[in-house]
Order: structure tokens, then sequence, then C-alpha cells
């Protein structure tokens, strides 16, 4: 699946996935260098 950061919030990033449904990921789960509009593959 693959997501596009949002926005950072705290400790996690906000991503929307493809079905346009918003997720919580731990910042330290995502490259150091990853801004927002970055799309990550994300594995299930």
């Amino acid at each position: 699946m693959k997501v596009i950061i949002d926005c950072f919030e705290g400790k996690f990033a906000i991503c929307e996935t493809d079905e346009k449904k918003m997720i919580n990921i731990e910042k330290s789960r995502i490259p150091r260098d990853a801004k927002e509009g970055d799309v990550l593959k994300v594995e299930e």
C-alpha cells in the first residue's frame, strides 16, 4: 500500500491512503528525511 504524508503531529506522521483514509504512523518507522507530501510504500 502507498500513503502520502499529510502532516506531522507529535511523534506521528499523519498519512492518507489510496482509499482516502487517514492513518497515523510513528515517526520512528519512516525515513528521517521524510517530509510532507512524500509518498511511502507501507508493507502490511
